[in-house]
């Protein structure tokens, strides 16, 4: 239904700013649509600056910053002052101390720092006060407060030695647009006063409580992790969340829509509804939108009147949200639980959607009882696709559920069962992952089952397609640089499922000899008498047992040396000519995987030396490739303030910063040397240990780098890491 809404440009709404500036002078819901707008600018700053880092934080101050300026009541007056500064700056131009720029405000944005766009933001709404404050009763005019704004910062910019901000380490010597008076007094060193600054006025914006009905008691709180992923709810959800929401804020006034009903005050509060509830809730755009589309729909066929809503009281709309979001649960879930949805639409609405489906199909669906039947048997070819899966899942490689050690092993016998991937590894529930997998049960610890790293971060594509591998007993080969986890991802993946796993460093003296096994000389005990005995190479003994065979570095080994193990890449065993021929059969539960830093032709980098081109007809037996690159962002921040406990905020920040520069350098070829994720660790620990030794984080910092990162470089590489390290902490102190 959501991609049904969506395919009508008749019907689209822009969900963000530009529905809740346009505001209209004539009806009388103008000063409640005003207030409205100034609560949503400052529920969206919060959400701009909640998260914990300036570099997550600036963009989106930016982006909140030019919704501002483009808005009705502001775009008129910024327009016209951003070409008289343009014109009038010293700061402006070609010449040396200059910056280039092009006449709009996006342009000036970007060049602005992130301590004065937050002094921009304070500064707009720092004479707001809510409703329920003492002050609360006071007109807050949002032009006036930001012409006060731009007056400032125009003088700043066209006024730099009167007005501005001085800095030395920006190329016109002066904080772009930050006026001198905005400094509070928190210290003598100006970077100390601006960086201070900011965080006060932060602060301040984060503390104010915005009135949003019932989202003050703590039911839908604003999410204190700003780096949240974006949510999709079914659209009655939406629909119920938003239409409860104006139930509960203006219940007892039944006539805010009516009154504006006639020259369209309404639809204003139920955009701004609908925006709020987005934000609070994290919805995606595509919900947002589906949700005010049909609401657009419905009011133009007949209007809501609020007093019919059953909600009155904030109990009632918190027992009804809970049981809403309690039903609901992922698009996923509402899938699984209701299979095809049900329509039961009458009068002009119904008239309205068949109209609109009809157009949007070409005539193919042109009414609601086609959309049903559709519906219904795309449900049912799904539930039957889904169970033939599973049945050929299981039919693949027909496994025991039983596992019993050789005669002489001292390992442990145990059991197979099954239980779903998102469950072993921990994960939500998600389609991608809602399949069986093996998980071993030994009666015993099993001493070559590796251990779990509880840290260990899966990466749903990567995992997926070596869980599928390991599943279905397919040959895998995964590539990537040194330090991107590519040993890891199986290790853990074998930790999870109790899988054994066997390990081999190849290198290039390792011989068909070191892979079979060879004849040895012995003196027999009973007799004394020497004689010639066959002893097993990891090979026999890898595919023999229920082990994960797990070939590092797979592309050191020598081509010739890689054909011993054609017929295991098979599934046929093994023959081992130097025991009399012998045939050692594949156990059920043996698989086979590869990693290396190049895909076996050749160091084509010129970072891996040693690498060898491989025969075609051995890579030709790896049907599965998995591609493993560095983690995000996001996922080494995590990891790296977990292997680090203690670090500070600004040692993450800096660390991390460094490892986006270096990464960048790396893959431009300007540097030879990669940062892996063992380093990243070891820097975040070796710099919580030399700070706690040192009063200076940017000489632990230091210490840190150079024992990690720095001296095991080359005097080219050293040069350009150093630069890279002051870049980033320079930046760090602006």
């Amino acid at each position: 239904m959501v991609g049904f809404f969506l395919a009508f440009n008749e019907c689209q709404f822009d969900t963000k700013w530009s529905m809740l500036y346009d505001t209209h002078s004539q009806h009388r819901g103008v000063s409640m649509t005003k207030k409205i707008v100034c609560e949503q600018m400052l529920l969206e700053i919060q959400k701009a600056i909640r998260p914990s880092t300036q570099a997550k934080r600036r963009g989106a101050m930016r982006a909140v910053l030019g919704r501002i300026a483009d808005s009705s009541e502001c775009v008129g007056f910024t327009r016209h002052t951003l070409i008289e500064i343009i014109a009038d700056s010293p700061m402006v131009g070609s010449k040396d101390k200059q910056i280039k720029i092009r006449p709009a405000f996006s342009a000036l944005r970007d060049c602005l720092s992130y301590a004065t766009v937050m002094a921009m933001l304070y500064e707009t709404f720092k004479s707001y006060h809510p409703p329920s404050t003492p002050k609360g009763t006071v007109t807050f005019d949002l032009k006036e407060a930001w012409e006060g704004v731009m007056g400032d910062f125009s003088n700043a910019v066209i006024l730099p030695s009167a007005c501005g901000t001085v800095s030395p380490q920006s190329k016109t010597g002066f904080v772009i647009g930050y006026n001198k008076r905005w400094l509070m007094p928190v210290g003598a060193s100006c970077d100390g006063s601006l960086k201070q600054t900011a965080e006060k006025q932060r602060q301040w914006l984060l503390a104010q409580t915005i009135p949003c009905g019932f989202l003050e008691g703590g039911l839908l709180d604003v999410k204190e992790d700003g780096d949240e992923a974006l949510v999709a709810v079914p659209l009655s959800t939406g629909l119920d969340i938003v239409t409860g929401y104006l139930a509960t804020k203006w219940g007892d006034d039944v006539t805010i829509l009516a009154s504006a009903s006639d020259d369209g005050g309404a639809m204003e509060v139920w955009k701004s509804a609908v925006s709020r509830c987005g934000i609070v809730e994290n919805w995606d755009d595509t919900t947002i939108s589906a949700v005010m589309t049909a609401i657009f729909a419905r009011e133009k066929a007949k209007p809501t009147v609020l007093s019919e809503v059953p909600l009155s009281t904030e109990a009632d709309v918190k027992s009804a949200l809970a049981r809403i979001h309690g039903d609901a649960g992922t698009l996923e879930d509402a899938e699984a639980k209701a299979g095809a949805p049900k329509f039961n639409i009458e009068g002009p609405l119904k008239s309205s959607l068949e109209g609109l489906l009809d157009a949007a199909t070409g005539g193919t669906l042109k009414d609601m009882a086609s959309l049903q039947k559709m519906l219904n048997e795309g449900v049912e070819a799904k539930d039957k696709a889904k169970k033939l899966e599973e049945q050929v899942a299981r039919a693949v490689r027909p496994a025991s559920t039983r596992v019993v050690a050789k005669p002489g092993e001292e390992l442990p016998d145990g059991d197979v069962k099954y239980d779903k991937a998102y469950n072993v590894l921990g994960m939500r529930k998600r389609g991608s992952m809602d399949f069986d997998v093996p998980v071993f049960e030994w009666k015993t610890p099993h001493p070559m089952v590796p251990e779990i790293d509880p840290d260990y971060i899966f990466r749903p594509e990567p995992t997926l397609k070596a869980l599928i591998g390991l599943v279905k007993g397919i040959n895998t080969y995964a590539v990537g640089h040194t330090g991107t986890g590519k040993t890891t991802l199986f290790l853990q993946l074998a930790s999870r499922m109790n899988w054994p796993v066997i390990r081999i460093n190849f290198d290039s003296e390792i011989t068909r000899l070191d892979l079979i096994g060879r004849d040895i000389l012995k003196a027999d005990s009973a007799t004394g008498v020497t004689v010639s005995e066959f002893v097993e190479g990891v090979l026999p003994t890898a595919i023999a047992g229920p082990f994960i065979l797990l070939c590092d570095e797979v592309d050191r080994v020598r081509p010739e040396v890689s054909y011993v193990f054609q017929r295991v890449l098979e599934d046929q065993g093994i023959m081992l000519n130097e025991d009399g021929g012998r045939l050692v059969s594949p156990h059920d539960w043996h698989r086979v995987v590869a990693t290396a830093n190049t895909v076996g032709q050749g160091d084509e980098f010129g970072l891996y030396q040693g690498a060898r081109h491989q025969s075609q007809a051995f890579l030709d037996r790896f049907t599965n490739w998995i591609e493993i690159g560095y983690l995000g962002k996001k996922d080494e921040t995590k990891l790296l303030k977990s292997k680090a406990p203690g670090i500070d905020d600004s040692g993450t920040e800096a660390i991390m910063n460094y490892v986006a520069e270096h990464r960048s350098a790396f893959v431009n070829a300007e540097i030879l040397q990669p940062i892996s994720a063992r380093a990243i660790e070891q820097l975040g620990m070796q710099y919580v240990s030399y700070r706690s030794l040192l009063p200076d984080s940017a000489k632990a910092l230091k210490m840190a780098f150079d024992s990690v990162v720095l001296v095991r470089g080359s005097a080219t590489d050293r040069a350009v890491m150093t630069g890279l390290l002051d870049r980033v902490t320079k930046g760090e102190s602006e």
